[in-house]
């Protein structure tokens, strides 16, 4: 798969790039007091891309946390989890990936 840096994504091809070994990471950002999730499609060697609506060109954003565990699930079934990633009401990271939480 040869994908340039600094490329995006559009929302068509997420099902396409995700077979061809792209996988998914969601950014959790704050607006008008609400969570949200941005998609990121990540390639093998690690570059991100951001992934936008194929119709509108807007970004693709998840308003809870379920509508990404179900889109998740529907591109990668296989996958098993996903990782949601949740910040407190400060912005700042509520649990970190790989964090000890015994």
């Amino acid at each position: 798969m040869s994908w340039e840096q600094g490329k995006v994504l559009l929302s068509h091809a997420v099902r396409h790039f995700v077979s061809q070994g792209g996988k998914l990471e969601y950014e959790m950002f704050i607006e008008d007091g609400q969570k949200r999730w941005l998609l990121y499609g990540v390639t093998p060697n690690g570059d991100r891309l951001q992934v936008f609506l194929q119709r509108t060109g807007d970004a693709k954003i998840f308003r809870n946390a379920n509508a990404v565990v179900n889109y998740h699930e529907s591109m990668c079934p296989e996958d098993g989890s996903v990782n949601v990633p949740i910040v407190d009401k400060d912005g700042n990271m509520a649990v970190t990936p790989d964090a000890d939480t015994t």
